[in-house]
């Protein structure tokens, strides 16, 4: 589990799930799948992230304006 603010700022309930705590960067490393829960007014701050994660539509490419982080 990562937020932005670092590892200490995920809540304690959370780590009681058995989640672990750790960078934004660590989170996003050698991953397939990346599953984002985020307020819209940080997405530019992690655009940077995911600039060589390739884009996987579904088939969807109509959703890519929607997601875009570089917009």
């Amino acid at each position: 589990m990562a937020d932005i603010r670092g590892p200490k700022a995920v809540a304690p309930a959370v780590l009681e799930t058995g989640a672990r705590a750790v960078t934004v960067e660590e989170d996003v490393k050698d991953k397939d799948a990346v599953v984002l829960a985020i307020p819209f007014g940080v997405a530019e701050q992690l655009a940077g992230l995911f600039a060589s994660v390739p884009l996987r539509d579904g088939g969807r490419p109509h959703l890519h304006a929607r997601i875009a982080l570089d917009e």
